[in-house]
């Protein structure tokens, strides 16, 4: 009988302890779902950059630079450049869905960069691809196009996941999102003033 109730006393006490040591032990964050990257931002709210001094910093640039580009390249140059809400939105959610897809990078390390850039010459858009219909009347002119970063050693730098993307999907692994683009790059932004009038232009 005795023994019977060290037994049964010392099978509690293991019970116990088990289950003591499993709700203390920290449990992992769950891993992100690639199907759900609908993320709301309510309780972050938006702290935007004074409309008065980016104007005064948009005039400098007009009085200066532009001023100077224009003259030395004997032209209107582009001041500015247009992407449709939808497009930027379409673009993000292609980069998170790659990326968490892949495994390549977490959501809160991505970033995006953008770069300064020139149009070629008429004759050479028609040779470069993605260029090929291009309106010459942008020959020569100052655009921007995008890219993804991820944040690695403590810097932000580029990176491509839907090539990286389509490297698994040919390897046999299947994924939800299917771009139908050869990159992470994005262009085709509307320049100023070249495909919306000056006075479009509030800046």
């Amino acid at each position: 009988m005795k023994k019977t109730l060290i037994i049964s006393n010392l099978f509690w006490v293991l019970l116990f302890s088990a289950l003591l040591f499993k709700n203390c032990t920290p449990k992992k964050p769950a891993p992100e779902k690639c199907e759900d990257l609908a993320k709301s931002y309510e309780k972050d709210p938006f702290v935007g950059f004074p409309s008065e001094t980016a104007k005064v910093m948009s005039q400098l640039y007009v009085k200066k630079h532009y001023a100077a580009i224009n003259r030395m390249m004997k032209m209107e140059d582009a001041r500015a450049v247009w992407f449709s809400l939808d497009s930027l939105k379409k673009y993000i959610w292609h980069i998170e869905k790659a990326s968490c897809e892949t495994g390549s990078a977490k959501l809160a390390d991505l970033g995006i960069r953008i770069y300064f850039a020139e149009y070629p010459d008429a004759e050479t858009m028609k040779t470069l691809p993605g260029l090929e219909d291009a309106d010459p009347r942008l020959a020569g002119k100052h655009s921007v196009f995008l890219v993804p970063t991820v944040k690695k050693e403590g810097a932000d730098k580029d990176f491509d996941p839907i090539v990286e993307w389509k490297k698994q999907k040919d390897s046999g692994k299947k994924f939800l999102v299917q771009p139908d683009y050869s990159s992470s790059v994005m262009n085709h932004a509307s320049l100023c003033p070249v495909a919306c009038g000056t006075s479009d232009l509030s800046y």
